[in-house]
């Protein structure tokens, strides 16, 4: 979308891919790092309980990742509003943005319980 619309977008869409990119690798060594820790210890010992800290860790770093995601699409999408420039096709990419956002932080608030 930023590349569509580059003159409300926030910041240089290359730029937010390396973003995203480089916060969104920060989870999964998290999850790597727990489920080893995991896999490799008693249940009950100090290494056990660490790695499922560092998984839960993962799981909210996740969820705040993806608000900073769709708070940038919000950004992007009221900016677009503002000078009235939403066509019905930019409309369904908002929509379908807004929909895969809610379903990975639902998705983050349900392994976090």
């Amino acid at each position: 979308m930023m590349h569509y619309l580059l003159m409300h977008a926030p910041m240089h869409p290359g730029l937010v891919n390396i973003v995203f990119i480089y916060l969104g690798v920060l989870p999964e060594v998290f999850t790597g790092t727990g489920a080893g820790r995991i896999a490799g210890a008693e249940p009950g010992k100090s290494l056990y309980i660490g790695g499922g800290t560092l998984i839960a860790v993962a799981t909210v770093l996740q969820g705040a990742i993806e608000c900073l995601c769709m708070s940038t699409v919000a950004l992007l999408h009221h900016r677009c509003a503002k000078v009235n420039m939403l066509p019905k096709d930019v409309k369904t990419v908002y929509f379908i943005l807004y929909c895969n956002s809610l379903l990975v932080i639902f998705r983050c608030v349900f392994r976090a319980a």
